[in-house]
Formats: C-alpha cells, sequence, structure tokens
C-alpha cells in the first residue's frame, strides 16, 4: 500500500494524485491519499492494511496446511489391514 500524506495541504502539493496512483499500480498495490491533521483517510488506510494483511495470512495458511481429508483421499487408495497386538499360543 503506497500513501500519500498531507493531503489537506493542497496548495503545497509536489506529487500529484495521478502519479502517486500510477506508481502504486506499477507496483500491483493500492493507493490512498491521508492527512493526520485533517483526519483524512486515516483510518480507513489502517482498516484497508488490517484486511489486506489478513487476507494474506489466511491464503498462506490454506496453502501450508491443505485440509487433511484431502491428503488422505490422495493417499489411501486401499483400504489398510488390521493387525492385532496379542497371540495365542
Amino acid at each position: 500500500m503506497l500513501l500519500g500524506n498531507k493531503c489537506d495541504l493542497e496548495a503545497q502539493r509536489v506529487v500529484k494524485y495521478e502519479n502517486g496512483y500510477k506508481l502504486a499500480q506499477s507496483y500491483g498495490i493500492s493507493f490512498i491519499e491521508t492527512s493526520a491533521k485533517g483526519g483524512i483517510n486515516v483510518s480507513e488506510a489502517f482498516t484497508i492494511l488490517a484486511r489486506k494483511i489478513k487476507t494474506k495470512r489466511e491464503q498462506e495458511a490454506n496453502l501450508n496446511n491443505p485440509p487433511r481429508e484431502d491428503i488422505r483421499n490422495i493417499t489411501s487408495k486401499r483400504p489398510k489391514r488390521l493387525i492385532w497386538g496379542c497371540s495365542i499360543l
């Protein structure tokens, strides 16, 4: 996520919104302008970032820990034999 800060100071703007947006697009990330002083998009930026982190972690967890039922179905094509642990002499 790319943040443009101090968006409340429009008269002193150095980077145009379009330039920030295009830069973010070139990296495949989102772009949002914020202003802590004006309270503009600060909470929204944190919320968006937290959601993206949560989604990414869930995706990684699913890749690293596939459901066990799927693994069993793939690896155990034949039924297991029962082995008893006692003998009568």
